[in-house]
């Protein structure tokens, strides 16, 4: 498949199928993307001939160059080399043509008002000369009193006018399509002959006689239709070619029923003269007051038109706008309540973390509870690694045959080998009475004789040795390193470190510590 002209035949729906042609047929399609209906022909040109596809390339090239609010309008082709058809995208007009508006009145003998025909007439009147001057008419307050010059670009014939090729767009407005045998004058004073072209019932009478023709033959055809639509029937009959040749060389046709206006009757006469040169061209018909008159009219209900439009994509627009802004107020809510769900969640959660840290807080004193009630104080086990705190006395607590370095100026809480896990449980003993007196000798000594660094420290046989500060009276308590429960206990001999110097507090002032300083001696 092959896409010109920014046409892709994938991006259309398929609808139902709405005439047949010779070469091919005219069938709905409607563009996915906004939903817009378009008459799309296809036409297949693999046994056209040579003349039949330049014609074909003809048609699509003034179809691409003609925009005029009353010819139907062009969007776009496609090529389909593998099928060997041609898809070209016109704009569609949903109540049909002409021609099946005048087989309704025929059936409901009825007739169109004249209203209706002035404003058909003045419509397509404009879409010639659109084709004939390659521009738009002049508005109406402006009057022309000799046609224009055609630019030097391209004059467009139509040659195929009929009601067949007139398609109805709502009630009132029309539009000229079906371009196929047109042809285009590069020059536009140039005339030329075709044998022959067209519908025969609307060919013009120098068609017939080959005679050169120019823009004119098109307001004959115009002529035809509008009098086949005041009377219901085109107006020259026959039932052979030769006499309809005759009857329109000699333009005998009946007259138009009465109940329509003279001026419209001599108008469509006017269309119908023999002689070209009495023919009017579109200019002409445009002076008419008729004409101005209708116009002007057309102009309004154009206006109209147009505003009804732009309000209707108004609407649209803010239609577009609401449902957005209604789209944000559903993601907005949506947030807030994924906001106050999360908002819950984490509520929960915390409310669940507390209760755990409670119990675990309870299950903490409880087994602190049920493990010290000798000291009647609860208990606080650390997890890692530690070193009494400054409240407290010495005291060593080891059930297992291990040496302990006495030189508690050289401990280190670092000094331990990896995967190791020590348990120490520090706990406040009531102060015993031989725990003073101790207490007060050791003072005495201390103040008697110089003091005497321990080098070591050894375990009693029972695993348990009591040491006595001096400090003790300033309120240390006693600590216990238990390290009952845990298996594989090593006790390598701790790094130094550099206990003689003060442990003071950040104003100065000098802090009690649980480490034995040089200037105290330890009795046994």
């Amino acid at each position: 498949m092959e896409s010109s002209e920014g046409v892709n035949d994938l991006d259309y729906d398929l609808l139902e199928v709405i005439g047949h042609g010779s070469f091919g047929l005219i069938r709905k399609v409607r563009r996915r993307s906004d939903g817009m209906v378009f008459a799309r022909k296809e036409i297949h040109y693999k046994k056209m001939e040579e003349r039949e596809r330049k014609q074909l390339a003809s048609e699509v090239h003034i179809l691409s160059n003609l925009r005029h609010p009353h010819i139907v309008r062009y969007f776009g082709r496609s090529i389909d080399r593998a099928n060997h058809t041609i898809h070209l995208y016109m704009e569609f007009c949903g109540n049909g043509d002409l021609g099946s508006l005048i087989k309704e009145c025929q059936q409901e003998n009825s007739i169109i008002p004249e209203n209706i025909l002035w404003s058909i007439f003045v419509q397509l009147t404009l879409a010639l000369y659109r084709c004939h001057f390659g521009m738009d008419a002049p508005s109406s307050d402006i009057l022309v009193s000799s046609p224009p010059s055609p630019p030097s670009s391209v004059v467009v014939l139509h040659r195929d006018i009929k009601p067949d090729n007139i398609f109805r767009d709502g009630e009132i407005y029309v539009k000229l399509g079906d371009f196929g045998l047109s042809r285009i004058l590069d020059d536009p004073s140039r005339t030329f002959a075709q044998t022959y072209v067209g519908t025969p019932y609307y060919m013009s009478p120098e068609i017939i006689n080959h005679e050169p023709y120019t823009a004119k033959s098109d307001i004959w055809a115009l002529g035809c239709t509008m009098y086949e639509m005041c009377t219901k029937l085109p107006p020259f009959r026959a039932m052979t070619q030769p006499e309809l040749n005759h009857k329109i060389r000699r333009g005998i046709f009946p007259p138009i029923p009465g109940l329509y206006s003279m001026t419209l009757r001599d108008t469509i006469r006017w269309c119908l003269a023999v002689d070209p040169k009495r023919r009017p061209m579109a200019s002409d018909l445009l002076m008419i007051d008729m004409f101005r008159a209708y116009r002007k009219e057309l102009e309004i209900l154009e206006l109209r038109r147009e505003l009804k439009v732009r309000e209707n994509n108004l609407l649209k627009r803010e239609a577009s706008v609401l449902a957005k802004e209604e789209e944000l107020k559903n993601k907005e809510r949506i947030l807030y309540e994924k906001e106050i769900n999360l908002g819950k969640a984490i509520q929960a959660h915390v409310c669940r973390s507390q209760t755990e840290i409670d119990r675990l807080y309870s299950k903490t004193q409880e087994l602190g509870h049920s493990g010290e009630r000798t000291t009647g104080r609860p208990s606080t086990v650390l997890s890692t690694h530690t070193i009494a705190s400054l409240h407290c006395s010495s005291s060593v607590k080891d059930k297992r045959h291990v040496t302990i370095d006495n030189n508690l100026s050289k401990l280190s809480p670092t000094h331990f080998s990896p995967g190791e896990r020590r348990q120490i449980t520090i706990s406040s003993i009531p102060i015993r009475q031989p725990l003073q007196e101790n207490t007060s000798k050791l003072s005495n000594t201390t103040s008697n004789k110089t003091p005497v660094t321990p080098n070591r420290l050894r375990v009693s046989p029972s695993h348990r040795k009591t040491l006595d500060s001096p400090l003790h009276s300033q309120g240390l308590l006693r600590a216990e390193i238990n390290t009952e429960t845990i298996g594989n206990l090593r006790n390598p001999r701790p790094t130094v470190m550099e206990m003689w110097k003060k442990n003071v507090w950040e104003d100065g002032d000098e802090l009690p510590s649980p480490f034995l300083r040089k200037n105290v001696t330890i009795s046994n």
